[in-house]
């Protein structure tokens, strides 16, 4: 099928999605394809379409004719289906692609079960899901436990569509439900993208910090959610001796803001505490990765795969994290660093000043991760389906999931 129709639709800019967008975007031109990019206007005005969608302008059309969500959850859900459709009536494509399909593919299954699912018939979907709690362990009230229930029975059924996943936990309990329905399923890398090859004492030149310093550093989202607030405290009355300061880069929230602005003000007058706040240029990010003695990842028992973390290893850092979940379990198979319970502020910065003092050396098992994790590989893993419909063979030295955990 030569003449195959594609589109991408992605409404919100926030996070990894525009990233994830353009590489699909450049695989789809990699098989000779012009996707259609279906976003909405404020979108298209945000700093993340300048960083990430500028670039394959030429590759791609750009239909940004849908409004904007202000929803959230169950509703947001219900109005990405309803662009969805209304996308599919006006592009007719063979495939579609949603990088975000949290709560789609579970209103899609919805729709197969109530006989509504006839606009798909022209139609393959792929979609990526990030949300996994209904997977992880945790203390479950009734209501909880109905709606993990449900959330597996809905996205076992979901019609002509192919799920992705990020978080080899999810992935697996995933696949244990799917059954004798059949679905398909995969495991896609966490793509990280380096582009350019620094010392850490250049990058902290360019950043304008002491060569000699002893830096643990948290990039992407500084916030309350992400743990911001436990590693500051975890920084108070010098608690990791070790540490020269604590770089915070990446957009903040206003608890973090606030939390700067008053009690750590004289810490970051003092230079203890290095902030850049706003949505900051990649070469920016992967300078404060480079600069690192020690990426923190203090997060609140977080559900799903980290893009920080993975960065972090292709950058040979020492990461510290959370115990719990994914993280946890990737920085304990893979000899990444060490793990903690972020909450406990006693535990946060022994383990800190314990990862300043001595360093892990990456092994062949982290390189293997490290391997998988490359936009060539997320790429192919999204392209698969379409190179078959194409009469295209499989992308040659592609790495996958197996192939990380059969050399393990």
């Amino acid at each position: 099928m030569t003449d195959l129709r594609t589109i991408i639709l992605e409404l919100n800019p926030s996070g990894h999605r525009f990233h994830y967008v353009r590489l699909i975007a450049e695989g789809l031109s990699e098989v000779g394809l012009r996707p259609v990019i279906v976003t909405s206007a404020r979108a298209v005005a945000s700093p993340e379409f300048d960083v990430h969608l500028r670039r394959v302008a030429g590759l791609a059309d750009i239909d940004a004719s849908v409004h904007f969500p202000e929803k959230r959850g169950w509703a947001l859900a219900g109005t990405t289906l309803q662009a969805l459709r209304g996308a599919l009536t006006k592009h007719r494509p063979h495939h579609a692609y949603l990088p975000f399909a949290d709560g789609v593919a579970q209103r899609l299954a919805l729709e197969g079960l109530l006989r509504r699912s006839g606009f798909l018939s022209q139609t393959r979907i792929e979609g990526l899901l990030f949300r996994g709690e209904f997977a992880y362990p945790r203390t479950r009230t009734p209501r909880d436990f109905v709606k993990d229930r449900v959330t597996e029975y809905l996205i076992s059924r979901v019609p002509r569509t192919s799920l992705h996943l990020l978080d080899p936990l999810v992935y697996e309990h995933v696949k244990s439900i799917s059954g004798h329905h059949r679905l398909a399923v995969t495991l896609v890398p966490e793509p990280v993208e380096m582009t350019f090859s620094m010392s850490s004492s250049e990058s902290r030149d360019v950043l304008g910090l002491e060569r000699s310093g002893k830096y643990v550093v948290c990039v992407g989202g500084i916030s309350r959610r992400k743990g911001t607030d436990l590693v500051l405290r975890a920084f108070q009355d010098r608690r990791i001796p070790s540490a020269s300061a604590l770089l915070l880069f990446g957009p903040h929230d206003e608890h973090t803001r606030s939390l700067l602005r008053g009690p750590f003000a004289d810490a970051v007058r003092r230079g203890e505490i290095v902030s850049r706040d706003g949505y900051l240029p990649q070469s920016t990010i992967e300078h404060a990765v480079s600069a690192a003695d020690v990426v923190a990842l203090p997060y609140r028992r977080h559900v799903g795969s980290s893009g920080v973390l993975t960065r972090a290893a292709a950058a040979r850092k020492t990461i510290v994290g959370q115990e719990y979940g994914w993280i946890g379990e990737c920085i304990r198979r893979f000899e990444l660093g060490y793990t903690c319970d972020p909450e406990s502020i006693r535990d946060l910065s022994a383990t800190l000043e314990r990862a300043l003092k001595k360093p892990v050396a990456q092994n062949s098992d982290a390189r293997r991760f490290v391997a998988f994790n490359r936009p060539e590989n997320f790429k192919a893993a999204w392209m698969t389906d379409v190179r078959r419909r194409l009469g295209l063979p499989p992308k040659q030295a592609t790495k996958t999931w197996d192939w990380v955990l059969a050399n393990q």
